[in-house]
């Protein structure tokens, strides 16, 4: 269970902006790029150890600013504390958190910026960066599609990217952190890239909302191979239930061989994979028929996660049992439901604008462009 976390960030979105209001896309993100460590080394220029509220100011705890930081777990008694190394000495915090700040700071050889916070867990501890919105997306856009992408593909994938983090900003605001830096959320590296920064200033605040004027989880993949999922019956979302037909994204075909023996260890025995297979859609469940000739209803995504995303590539598969082999056939990658991103990318070479892009993938959302006041 996780606790409240030492800066709780809140953001109240208005349509049109005031004299208090900053834009959102300067608001902080808490990415966590590391989970549950037990050793880990961080380095930096005047690398500094700042207590919380100074985390974003100048003032430090440390004497002499240090270069390298070696942290790590440890246990005494059953209780939990970080051990903080540098070339002159070491020390105990027993703290829950620790706040570190430098010029250009790197986290096990992974460049991650400026500022950063390392959260003790019972076993380990997390790693989390503090970067601004607009610095953030532009380490997820570099890292999601190539930067030589049409500019209205790029610009729609930066509006859905910054849709779903501060959809789940807000969802996860009592947390000590809002996005995964992985496919778990959205893949961020932190880059000092400025060739996206045109199409950041042209999208600058621009997020997408449902009908209810909540923001909008704007999901969003590789390949559809020409149909969307519904987030509905992918991800039991209700704020989405739309499936596209899209003629912009064919799909590469992919094949998979894998024992029966592997997918028993996960589901139990079976006699038969029903063929599921649907030529103009994805498998949102599949039959199974087991040895005493009753059937199942497996989840498609759920089997497909226990084999592994880049094993199973999609949901759009046909399934053949041979002995001991089971064989996938299928096209597309990834979950399939929101934004394609090679669909997008088609789009874009057809000179279609990035709204399009977006009204095309997410039908009844509404595109505003908004400010914040920022809470701590």
């Amino acid at each position: 269970m996780q606790v409240t976390s030492c800066f709780s960030f809140f953001f109240a979105f208005v349509i049109s902006f005031s004299a208090r209001a900053i834009s959102v896309d300067e608001s902080w993100i808490r990415v966590r790029i590391f989970e549950n460590l037990k050793l880990v080394q961080i380095q930096g220029a005047g690398l500094e150890i700042v207590n919380k509220a100074e985390l974003f100011r100048g003032v430090s705890v440390t004497k002499r600013p240090i270069n390298f930081l070696e942290i790590q777990f440890q246990k005494k008694w059953n209780h939990g504390f970080l051990l903080i190394k540098n070339d002159r000495a070491s020390s105990e915090l027993k703290s829950e958190s620790v706040f570190l700040k430098g010029d250009g700071l790197s986290v096990a050889a992974r460049s991650v910026g400026d500022f950063l916070q390392l959260y003790k867990r019972p076993n380990g501890f997390d790693v989390i960066v503090y970067v601004r919105l607009r610095d953030y997306l532009r380490g997820v856009v570099s890292a999601e599609v190539p930067v030589s992408w049409p500019e209205e593909t790029l610009k729609a994938q930066i509006v859905a990217a910054r849709s779903y983090v501060l959809f789940m900003s807000e969802r996860r605001k009592a947390l000590v952190f809002d996005v995964e830096a992985s496919i778990k959320d959205q893949v961020y590296k932190h880059t000092t890239d400025t060739r996206l920064e045109p199409l950041l200033e042209a999208t600058k605040d621009l997020v997408l909302f449902d009908q209810h004027k909540n923001i909008f989880k704007a999901y969003y993949h590789s390949e559809c191979g020409g149909q969307t999922s519904s987030a509905k019956r992918v991800f039991g979302d209700t704020q989405f239930d739309a499936e596209v037909k899209d003629p912009y994204c064919q799909g590469r075909v992919w094949r998979l061989k894998t024992s029966k023996n592997e997918i028993e260890r996960y589901f139990g025995t079976f006699k038969q994979l029903v063929n599921t297979f649907n030529p103009r859609g994805r498998a949102y469940a599949i039959t199974v028929e087991k040895p005493d000739l009753t059937r199942e209803q497996w989840s498609a995504q759920d089997l497909r996660m226990k084999i592994g995303s880049t094993r199973m590539k999609s949901t759009w598969f046909e399934a053949r049992v041979v002995g001991n082999q089971v064989e996938f056939v299928g096209k597309g990658y990834g979950h399939g439901v929101g934004l394609c991103q090679w669909g997008s990318r088609q789009m874009g070479l057809m000179k279609k604008s990035f709204r399009d892009i977006l009204s095309f993938y997410y039908p009844g959302a509404v595109l505003k462009k908004v400010a914040s006041e920022r809470l701590i």
